[in-house]
């Protein structure tokens, strides 16, 4: 009796020790300029820093069983975390190093992301538990399951963030912004916008803009509220369209107040909700910048 207690008892420890073992691994292959780098990984952590030009530099943990596979075509080179447990996938961590100019295309299941510092022409994100993002893309694509928090440095083309709760902080020059939250607020902060459309079901959106001069503004949300902090120039003509809220401007803004207006040289920004409230002022900005400059377009 006593040695089938033992027996038992050891083989329990050694089925534990089994399941919490992890493989490590390290590698890494070229990349060719042009090329695309394509990520995979559907449980677990995936983080994305700058490395050296001309190859990808992989660390991993995985779970037993688990293994890395690479493909490689003309324009891309792929790279696959493979799991034989498809219905249930379990966790991994990958840091991967990438090199300037590579474009990324990152799919990541239930897993997150933190990029941070990369340069590339064109950056496509989707799925995920939640991810942040830092760096100079031309343009971005990123469409998450949970909290998006996007940081765009330098100019930058057209961008697409979508995610339970978006924030994106964009400085310079920047094309078209195109945000949706799905269930909670949108926190955007742009420079100068080219046009911008941020929607949101029941999440308050709040805006702060560098320059409206030019821009085409459109924030909408169902019940949340709407608020714009003009740092630069006003736009020439702000458009309310709520069903049953208040629109709070300062009085010397009001003659902006159209009920409809074509976007000319001197901008539109246009406010629409159905419960939700809508205010527009002029807020103080950074050290060593031009204010707010009521009453000029």
């Amino acid at each position: 009796m006593r040695c089938h207690v033992l027996t038992s008892a050891c083989l329990a420890i050694l089925g534990l020790s089994a399941e919490a073992a992890v493989v490590r691994v390290a590698e890494e292959r070229p990349l060719d300029a042009g090329q695309a780098l394509h990520l995979r990984l559907e449980a677990g952590s995936l983080e994305v820093r700058p490395g050296e030009a001309g190859k990808v530099g992989l660390e991993a943990t995985l779970a037993p069983g688990q293994r890395v596979i690479w493909r490689e075509s003309v324009d891309r080179r792929v790279l696959i975390v493979d799991d034989p447990e498809r219905l249930s996938p379990r966790r991994s961590e990958l840091r991967v190093a990438v090199p300037a100019g590579a474009p990324l295309v990152i799919h990541l299941g239930g897993a997150s992301l933190d990029l941070q510092g990369a340069e590339a022409p064109r950056l496509v994100v989707r799925g995920g538990s939640g991810a942040r993002i830092a760096g100079a893309f031309d343009a971005a694509d990123v469409r998450v399951d949970g909290a998006l928090d996007l940081q765009l440095e330098g100019p930058t083309g057209d961008v697409r963030a979508e995610g339970r709760e978006v924030e994106v902080v964009a400085q310079g020059a920047i094309g078209s912004v195109a945000v949706d939250a799905v269930g909670g607020p949108s926190t955007l902060a742009l420079d100068r916008p080219r046009r911008v459309r941020a929607t949101s079901v029941s999440g308050a959106i709040t805006l702060r803009l560098g320059s409206a001069s030019g821009a085409d503004v459109v924030l909408e949300s169902l019940s949340g509220d709407l608020r714009v902090d003009v740092v630069g120039v006003w736009p020439r003509a702000i458009v309310p369209q709520l069903a049953t809220g208040d629109l709070s401007l300062p009085a010397a803004e009001t003659p902006r107040v159209a009920a409809g207006a074509a976007v000319g040289e001197g901008g539109r920004l246009v406010l629409r909700s159905f419960s939700g409230d809508a205010r527009v002022e002029g807020v103080a900005p950074p050290a060593g910048e031009p204010g707010p400059v009521p009453g000029q377009n």
